[in-house]
């Protein structure tokens, strides 16, 4: 119990310090699936993200962009040669195919997303992210 607590003061802090209107992140967190509509979340390093709240969208968000899941993936496309390919299947929200885009500028990137709500995503953050 006490790990969970200091994970959940960690994401919190990260929240605050990476996300520049962190209140809209906290209540995103706060109230999941309680209120139904788009945020647009704005991280201080000029990324920008779209959730949907009700969804599981903060869940993926956490688990790229905050728990370190992808760190390994992340080094390995900041690696790769100008022209090195990435390939997202399952792309979802975009969230790992941006990030890998921002981690390595020269890589071309290739996401595949099937699902239409999650596509509609994909590109809502493309399109908030234009310089990727």
């Amino acid at each position: 119990m006490q790990s969970y607590r200091k994970n959940k003061l960690r994401t919190l802090i990260q929240m605050v310090h990476r996300i520049y209107n962190w209140p809209t992140a906290f209540t995103l967190r706060l109230f999941r699936g309680r209120r139904s509509g788009l945020r647009l979340l704005a991280f201080r390093d000029g990324f920008n993200v779209m959730l949907r709240s009700g969804s599981r969208d903060w869940d993926v968000l956490h688990e790229i962009l905050f728990a370190g899941s992808y760190s390994r993936a992340f080094e390995f496309a900041a690696s790769l040669p100008s022209g090195g390919s990435v390939l997202d299947l399952g792309g979802n929200i975009g969230l790992f195919s941006l990030t890998c885009a921002r981690r390595a500028p020269g890589a071309r990137i290739f996401a595949y997303e099937p699902g239409p709500p999650n596509f509609r995503m994909f590109e809502m953050n493309c399109l908030a992210n234009p310089d990727l």
